[in-house]
């Protein structure tokens, strides 16, 4: 039991690590997050998790039982693979949207540059706001989901944890980006990839 708690804890942790920079950059830009918002952004991500975690589970049973081992570790090394490189990513994201700003925010947008969830300039991310916003964090949320929900453990734990990480971290992420002008010691992405990566190897032994 308890080792699936700290699998689920990393996977939380590593899941919630764009919404931890999202928030920083909404607190070094003055923009603020109402509770109402927190919450859906949070509900969602571990509502997303959950409900992959459940088709991949269902999935699972139907593959091969080697099939079944490599696919989630296939798609768990894709996952870290994508947050080493996630200033890139978003940097030709960046470039591609430069001067776009869609109505309501694209999700890529979004996912590109966080604070493109304000679209309407108000400083304040509304619930509406806060959906694109979390579906723009949580695609590693269903990557992971079809990656973990094959091996075995419990579907709610993760979900759960998730949720409650991610409303954490975005507490945590918009006081820090107040206070330290969008400057942060570390780099969660990478921190998060190697989490993914580590989570991956960890499985398939």
């Amino acid at each position: 039991m308890l080792s699936l708690f700290w699998e689920a804890a990393v996977l939380a942790a590593a899941l919630s690590a764009d919404i931890f920079l999202c928030a920083v950059s909404f607190g070094a830009g003055k923009i603020t997050v109402p509770f109402s918002s927190k919450l859906l952004v949070s509900a969602l991500s571990g509502g997303m998790l959950f409900v992959s975690l459940l088709a991949s589970r269902g999935a699972g049973a139907l593959l091969p039982e080697e099939v079944g081992r490599w696919l989630p570790f296939a798609v768990l090394m894709a996952l870290g693979a994508e947050k080493l490189f996630l200033s890139k990513i978003r940097a030709f994201l960046k470039a591609r949207f430069h001067g776009r700003r869609a109505a309501p925010p694209d999700v890529l947008q979004v996912y590109a540059s966080p604070v493109c969830a304000d679209k309407d300039g108000s400083s304040s991310i509304s619930p509406g706001e806060a959906v694109a916003l979390a579906f723009a964090v949580s695609f590693d949320s269903v990557g992971a989901g079809l990656g973990a929900g094959m091996l075995a453990g419990s579907l709610w734990l993760p979900a759960v944890m998730t949720g409650l990480t991610s409303y954490v971290l975005l507490c945590l992420g918009l006081w820090a980006g107040r206070h330290a002008s969008g400057k942060i010691p570390f780099s969660p992405d990478l921190v998060s990839g190697l989490f993914f990566v580590l989570f991956a190897v960890a499985k398939l032994l």
